[in-house]
């Protein structure tokens, strides 16, 4: 009688000696290159004046716009002058500042006939955050519409300022020192 492990030796090699059928290599059919809806070959975001126009099919921010899911518009690099975004991606907070609780952002699309705004329009959106530099070379959160042609509908502003101090200019003097050297 052959010992186990004679035998799981001789059932390894015979195994190896069989061989594996040949396997073919296929590619995969799901990676396409180009843009694709909801995505377009944009222009550079530096390059484009963010009106909503602008991003809209025929703009003068899209290279390429496909016109279904399936579509492609091929080959779009930064080479070209052009990537792959939707047009939230190119235009974020390039509008005026609309600051306040609750401030919505409306395209021109939604004025009445005398030119007002209509705040409660399905489109108004809140406006985005954007970081920028202060006077005392602090950061400083602002609040701007997506588009340069957005109109402001502002929100309600706050009762009271729950930042914090700016110690570099305080004026200590009032402070009173305490004296440790007493021994009780």
């Amino acid at each position: 009688m052959m010992p186990p492990l004679m035998r799981r030796a001789l059932a390894v090699l015979a195994v190896a000696l069989a061989g594996c059928p040949a396997t073919t290599v296929v590619t995969d059919l799901a990676i396409v290159t180009g843009c694709h809806q909801p995505e377009a070959c944009m222009v550079e975001a530096a390059s484009c004046g963010c009106n909503r126009a602008d991003v809209q099919q025929g703009g003068s921010c899209i290279k390429c716009f496909p016109s279904v899911a399936t579509d492609t518009c091929g080959s779009c690099a930064a080479g070209d002058a052009g990537q792959c975004r939707e047009p939230s991606q190119i235009c974020y907070a390039r509008g005026q500042v609309c600051s306040g609780v609750g401030a919505k952002c409306v395209p021109a699309s939604a004025l009445d006939g005398d030119g007002g705004v209509i705040c409660g329009a399905p489109e108004a959106a809140p406006p985005e955050p954007v970081q920028v530099g202060d006077d005392d070379g602090g950061v400083t959160t602002v609040f701007r519409c997506a588009y340069a042609d957005d109109h402001c509908c502002p929100g309600e502003e706050t009762a009271a300022d729950l930042g914090v101090p700016d110690l570099a200019s305080s004026d200590l003097s009032a402070v009173v020192p305490m004296d440790l050297s007493s021994s009780d």
